[in-house]
């Protein structure tokens, strides 16, 4: 069992590493642009990731999806930060098999960071 958490909390920490490296390349493709308020939310959003503050990263995807409903990085990386917060929950839990269907659904979101 002890194997097996260690396996999960491994594979958790690369979720997090994936997941700010996706932030760090959407954050240069908007590096000196006029942002609007959707791009600044995401922008943000992936500030708070990179600060491991995912409750407020998910506050800002929500409000960038907002203001554009159609905003595939948004809605991305809103899912995969549930998903990424559901599997850290279940963890703490000790529902390992739980937390780990839902850490690999964080690497399966169409178009995510993988």
């Amino acid at each position: 069992m002890e194997n097996k958490r260690k396996q999960l909390l491994t594979f958790l920490s690369l979720l997090v590493i994936l997941l700010v490296g996706c932030g760090e390349s959407a954050e240069k493709n908007t590096a000196g642009e006029n942002e609007d308020a959707y791009e600044t939310a995401v922008r943000k959003g992936i500030d708070e990731l990179q600060s491991d503050h995912f409750e407020k990263a998910t506050a800002y995807f929500e409000m960038a999806l907002e203001e554009e409903a159609e905003g595939e990085e948004a809605a991305v990386l809103l899912e995969q930060t549930e998903n990424y917060m559901a599997a850290r929950e279940l963890f703490e839990e000790e529902k390992y098999e739980a937390a780990l269907e839902k850490a690999e659904a964080v690497q399966k979101v169409e178009d995510g960071s993988t």
